[in-house]
């Protein structure tokens, strides 16, 4: 778990930079390469590869994650 400063609040995240998850969605692991939250909560920059050739990074929620 690791924090950061939003205005004059701390948010904590279940995933750090850097660290590898699991998308539910689609069953495969991914790094993480960002954090940010908003309106809609806590969202994960994540890059994994599709089909072993294609790069994909995608916004995530951290219900989406394992």
């Amino acid at each position: 778990m690791t924090g950061r400063h939003v205005g004059q609040n701390i948010v904590s995240f279940r995933f750090a930079i850097g660290q590898t998850v699991r998308i539910t969605a689609i069953d495969t692991s991914g790094v993480v390469t960002s954090l940010t939250v908003d309106a809609e909560g806590k969202s994960y920059r994540v890059a994994y590869f599709d089909d072993d050739k294609v790069r994909r990074i995608e916004w995530l929620y951290e219900s989406e994650l394992s």
